[in-house]
């Protein structure tokens, strides 16, 4: 799925991130919520870290950040004028990436 409307209605209706999985060595690792609450089990460790890392939260900002590159590239050809908003909007979208 790349549709990033459709990435992040998933998002907004799943349980709120962070999630984390401990990697314990034990099969099949956990992926827990921010309250430590079982949501998912992955057979390999990799997998669970992946799960995990794509938290609700991460994939909302990466959205963000897709979204208002879309935009920027609309408006790339335009007036200087015109293209201050989108590069505002890609600045503060990359700008969730890094907290």
């Amino acid at each position: 799925m790349t549709d990033p409307e459709a990435l992040a209605k998933l998002a907004t209706e799943a349980t709120p991130g962070p999630w984390h999985s401990p990697g314990i060595s034990l099969r099949p690792y956990t992926i827990y919520g921010p309250n430590d609450d079982d949501l998912a089990r992955a057979w390999e460790g990799e997998d669970a870290a992946y799960i995990a890392a794509a938290s609700p939260d991460v994939v909302l900002a990466l959205v963000r950040v897709a979204l208002a590159a879309k935009a920027f590239s609309e408006v790339a050809e335009t007036a200087p004028k015109v293209r201050r908003p989108a590069i505002a909007a890609l600045r503060a979208a990359l700008a969730d990436l890094d907290r």
